[in-house]
């Protein structure tokens, strides 16, 4: 699996000898007692959490990045990353943005109060490999394995009128490009030869409303950091 290690090393050797060298050179300038004082407090506190915590501890991570277009208004869900039992998601930085065109002679107050909610969700193997509706099963299955790690909404609105084809009205969704960040983590505690899969799933408060009022695309990507 491809990723990236890093190695944490601290090293106490000499910090007691260190902190006297200087203890004796801050003491010969004026009006250093205290902070002589205090960098011996903190060189021993240094040794002190090199004591506590092992040399060459390691840790492995990848990232996993996809992406997908030509969404519909409607319920969908784009398939994030499985995660192996034992491994760890660390967090998704992700954007979702759909776009549309219909006639300016359609009802746009009401295509406005149509919202789509979406969020990052788990779900257990053993569950399925289907993601819970972002609406209608908004709530956390089974936590701190299933549940939400992200919920939001977001509506289209009437951006301006199609330059090229008169009477045609451009939308589009709150922010050009939703940009989010989960910090929301999860470990996958599952049986061995199973999976803990990570999706981001949405779902519209009307659905197919878009689809007999004009025509409306999306488009998505994600990348997440697990932790091996």
């Amino acid at each position: 699996m491809p990723g990236s290690a890093w190695q944490i090393k601290t090293q106490p050797i000499g910090s007691a000898c260190l902190s006297g060298y200087i203890g004796k050179w801050l003491r010969r300038q004026p009006r250093a007692e205290t902070l002589a004082r205090g960098l011996s407090l903190l060189i021993g506190s240094t040794a002190r959490t090199a004591r506590e915590y092992p040399i060459g501890a390691i840790m492995s991570t990848f990232w996993a990045r996809v992406w997908g277009t030509s969404f519909q208004w409607n319920v969908g869900n784009m398939g994030i990353v499985s995660l192996a039992p034992g491994e760890s998601l660390v967090r998704v930085h992700f954007g979702i943005r759909f776009q549309g065109v219909t006639s300016n002679l359609q009802n746009m107050q009401a295509l406005g109060e149509d919202f789509l909610a979406f969020g990052l969700v788990t779900i257990s193997s053993v569950t399925g490999s289907t993601p819970p509706n972002a609406l209608s099963a908004a709530g956390d299955a089974n936590p701190p394995l299933e549940r939400w790690l992200y919920w939001s909404t977001m509506q289209m609105k009437p951006r301006h009128i199609d330059g090229e084809v008169p009477g045609n009205m451009i939308w589009s969704t709150d922010d050009t490009a939703l940009v989010a960040d989960s910090r929301g983590q999860v470990k996958a505690n599952v049986p061995a030869g199973q999976q803990l899969h990570v999706f981001l799933s949405w779902a519209p408060w009307f659905s197919g409303g878009w689809q007999t009022r004009g025509i409306v695309t999306g488009n998505a990507w994600a990348s997440a950091l697990v932790l091996t």
